[in-house]
């Protein structure tokens, strides 16, 4: 069986470090019974060490006619030689640690100079390749967004993001991080691949993407993901065809592999495991509000039940005006939804089927019509972020972040960055607790009646507007 290159590099180093071992096994030897007792948290190390350094030289001097041949060597072999070389460095590092006089280096025990901590890994792709030979149309096409919007969030995102260089190894640049998640984001690659394009390992993508991704939501969702300017708002749907709007509300599935708990409650109507991301978009397609990570199995209702919005909403103070009399009835801003949604105050839906007539077919047709920017919104967001529209290989919650994460440089993208000065919105998360909302399919009739009395005068509005027959 061919080896790969690390096991190849870790079997080369376990074969220099023959005598570095004698000495750990010796050196546990010689602690005296008095000294365990007293050091509790060395005791079961130092039995388990005595017993795994022998054992472990004893595997080495018996596998070195395999070693000395690389090119073979068997996985149980080499799984014990990992699993107990990583024992031995946790056992040596508490012995230095607590016998600092006796062991003041590392130097002490090991007798070899230990030249590298990790394999080196060549990041030319990344360095020779990306930076310094790619034109602009490559850039676009592989990291979905301009080099200018990269550079400006860079510029944002390195006080958050810059690490220090340690006496073990170079820190990875802001850059290649923002890089790394790009391109797990723009691309259905895996991990693995994502790795050796940069030419880090498998577990450093991983931390990156998320480290990335938290850093985003935490900095950036508070201004980019916005209701910016709502009287640009309301007359972006106004130019559409439908006035006194402040959005348009949907809910997407994002695909994830079947979770460890309560997983029967992940599946959507569509037969797979997804949770869903509630958008909402202003006419021009930019996300002013968005909400992961409720279970896919879950009806659009609910999930819009259980997210901020519906509480910011709720209360009655969240963008209540201006007002707007519309054939008679003075209207707060809505937002316009299918027919999956609930009709309110603030939220309009098409008429039922049982309920049309030419009147309230032509409301649904203009309603349809305006409500079509969300699904477009999606749609491109799954086309520039791919990832979206694949199988994500994380945790429901990471998944969540991970889609948050998309919507926002989405709308840095589709402004040419210039979203990210805009300032952040405050909310005030403790007014937001103390918000007793309804749940799904527990509204007041009142308010149902008031919401269908607003949908009533926006019919009659169109009806005085269009006199031509519906379509």
């Amino acid at each position: 069986m061919s080896l790969p290159p690390d096991t190849v590099s870790f079997l080369n180093i376990i074969i220099c470090y023959q005598n570095w071992l004698q000495k750990v096994m010796l050196l546990v030897s010689s602690i005296s019974a008095h000294e365990a007792d007293e050091i509790r948290v060395l005791q079961d190390l130092c039995e388990d060490c005595k017993t795994t350094c022998g054992e472990t030289r004893q595997a080495i001097n018996n596998s070195m006619n395999v070693a000395q041949n690389l090119s073979q060597c068997d996985d149980e072999t080499v799984h014990f030689l990992q699993k107990n070389y990583s024992k031995i460095m946790e056992v040596l590092g508490c012995i230095i640690r607590i016998f600092p006089n006796t062991f003041s280096t590392i130097d002490n025990v090991l007798p070899i100079s230990r030249e590298i901590w990790v394999m080196q890994k060549s990041d030319d792709w990344w360095q020779s390749n990306v930076c310094d030979s790619w034109n602009e149309i490559q850039w676009f096409q592989n990291f979905r967004m301009t080099k200018d919007v990269f550079t400006k969030l860079v510029e944002t995102l390195t006080p958050h993001l810059k690490r220090k260089d340690t006496c073990m190894r170079k820190a990875i640049s802001v850059e290649k991080r923002l890089a790394i998640t790009l391109l797990k984001l723009a691309t259905t690659d895996g991990y693995r691949s994502v790795a050796a394009r940069f030419g880090v390992g498998v577990s450093t993508v991983c931390n990156i993407v998320i480290e990335v991704c938290k850093t985003i939501n935490d900095i950036l969702l508070p201004k980019v993901i916005q209701f910016h300017d709502l009287s640009e708002i309301v007359n972006g749907f106004q130019m559409l065809g439908f006035p006194q709007c402040m959005g348009a509300i949907n809910g997407s599935h994002i695909r994830i592999i079947a979770p460890a708990v309560n997983k029967e409650s992940y599946v959507c109507r569509k037969g797979y495991h997804s949770i869903v991301l509630q958008a909402i978009v202003d006419a021009n397609g930019l996300f002013t509000d968005v909400f992961a990570g409720f279970h896919g199995g879950a009806h659009n209702s609910a999930v819009m039940h259980a997210s901020p919005f519906f509480k910011k909403k709720n209360s009655g103070n969240f963008f209540s005006n201006p007002i707007l009399e519309i054939n008679g009835m003075n209207v707060s801003p809505v937002i316009i939804a299918d027919p999956a949604y609930t009709c309110l105050p603030w939220l309009m839906k098409p008429y039922p089927r049982n309920q049309l007539n030419a009147d309230t077919e032509r409301f649904n047709n203009i309603l349809t019509r305006a409500r079509q920017v969300v699904e477009r919104s999606f749609g491109r967001l799954k086309s520039r972020w791919r990832s979206l529209g694949g199988i994500i290989e994380m945790q429901p919650e990471r998944v969540a972040e991970l889609a948050v994460t998309a919507c926002v440089l989405h709308n840095v993208c589709e402004t040419g960055g210039d979203a990210l000065s805009w300032p952040a919105q405050i909310c005030n998360d403790q007014e937001l607790a103390d918000v007793v909302v309804p749940g799904a399919g527990q509204i007041p009739t009142a308010v149902k009646n008031r919401g269908n009395a607003v949908r009533t005068a926006y019919c009659n509005f169109f009806k005085e507007l269009h006199t031509e027959p519906c379509a």
